[in-house]
């Protein structure tokens, strides 16, 4: 949901970063208007431009979102999976693509196909925190679900003349945990985590240091 979010594009010209226009029917770009004051407060916190040319993804709309969902809970978990780059290691170029019938096409907002961008994780769990998460987690898919107890190991040989039908079951099951957990593919979906007036789930809690999850002062500040 989050990476479906419309948001703009800016590229860092000789006089700051301008919002990218985009022609609809060819997918031509030109550089249009300079990114406005709240979108270039965001960018320096979270997307900061160094070098002409350097493009970003403008997620404040995001983490507005983000806060809408984090605001409505009382009390409760709520996650988001999404691809997603934390500060420290935001692509130069960005992260707009172009999908259609599952393949990848170029990025023409002409209404044919799907147009994404990965997700800055860590400013929509700073906004989920100023808007009243109490306990924040930010992971992966495969060290969240392995957490949960995917293993994608295989069922032993021997099971397969024991219980041939469960053997399969068993292998298919195998197959699909090993999908959802390839580092490659959908395991490497970042996992954000923000509970409100309660903790995180106990087996995603162990998850919770800084080398898996976020420095709670880059929440904060």
């Amino acid at each position: 949901w989050l990476d479906n979010v419309p948001i703009d594009a800016a590229e860092l010209g000789p006089d700051g970063p301008r919002v990218m226009l985009v022609d609809t029917a060819t997918g031509a770009e030109r550089s249009g208007p300079p990114v406005g004051p709240a979108d270039l407060a965001w960018l320096r916190r979270w997307w900061p431009l160094r070098h002409p040319g350097d493009r970003a993804e403008l997620g404040r709309p995001r983490c507005a979102a983000w806060s809408g969902v984090i605001g409505r809970i009382a009390r409760g978990v709520a996650l988001a999976a999404d691809y997603g780059h934390r500060r420290a290691g935001r692509p130069a170029a960005g992260t707009l693509a172009g999908f259609r019938d599952g393949r990848p096409v170029r990025p023409i907002p002409d209404g044919s196909r799907d147009i994404t961008a990965h997700v800055a994780v860590d400013a929509c769990a700073a906004a989920g925190v100023a808007a009243g998460a109490t306990a924040t987690l930010l992971t992966t898919q495969r060290a969240a679900l392995r957490a949960l107890g995917l293993t994608g190991r295989r069922p032993a040989l021997r099971e397969a003349d024991r219980d041939p039908a469960g053997y399969l079951a068993a292998l298919r099951r195998a197959a699909e945990e090993a999908e959802l957990t390839d580092p490659a593919g959908l395991g490497g979906f970042s996992w954000l985590v923000q509970a409100v007036g309660v903790p995180l789930p106990g087996s995603l809690a162990s998850l919770d240091r800084p080398a898996a999850g976020v420095q709670k002062e880059s929440l904060q500040r």
